[in-house]
């Protein structure tokens, strides 16, 4: 009881934060030696923190979150407990295809025993305030919406396009002209 109340105290104090490692601080109520669940915790909880912080070094990548599901057995029974699964969400500034999943499905794979990466999701979200590629400026030529940059262009094709209707309907005038002078 004594040490749930240091534990409790620390926290209160402000010393730990009730994050990953806060939480392993308190959930751990065994006073002299750790269970196998509490080892498996504290082994998750700590690779999925190193992970993360690996992922945010990626360009690109400004936040991620990474959830490891261990098998919950001794390693006696392991033969006969699932394999590990992780889960990783990845928050992307900007262009989310510079991202390489396989790259990420493997430095999470190869961090945990017996995980392979095909057991590694990725999600891969946009970042809260991440900026989005800003829409091109339009301008209206006519009937036409064209992009700012080819409004010039677009001009000049029409300006010219209505000149060569005005010659063709112009010989067309002076050839049906000479047939009804014939």
């Amino acid at each position: 009881m004594r040490r749930s109340y240091s534990r409790l105290l620390v926290v209160a104090l402000g010393c730990v934060s009730l994050g990953a490692f806060g939480s392993l601080l308190l959930a751990c109520d065994n006073e002299v030696l750790p269970t196998h669940s509490e080892e498996q915790l504290h082994t998750a909880s700590s690779l999925a923190s190193n992970l993360a912080r690996s992922l945010e070094t990626l360009p690109g990548v400004s936040d991620a979150r990474v959830h490891i599901a261990l098998s919950d057995t001794p390693d006696f029974a392991a033969r006969l407990s699932p394999s590990p699964r992780a889960s990783v969400l990845l928050h992307a500034l900007g262009d989310r295809t510079r991202i390489d999943v396989a790259a990420v499905q493997s430095l999470v794979a190869g961090a945990v025993s017996g995980l392979t990466p095909s057991a590694v999701q990725v999600v891969i979200a946009p970042a809260a305030g991440s900026p989005t590629p800003a829409a091109p400026k339009l301008s209206r030529v006519g009937p036409f919406v064209v992009a700012a940059a080819s409004e010039n262009s677009l001009r000049v094709l029409l300006a010219t396009m209505l000149a060569t209707q005005a010659v063709l309907a112009a010989l067309l005038v002076l050839v049906l002209g000479r047939k009804k002078a014939r």
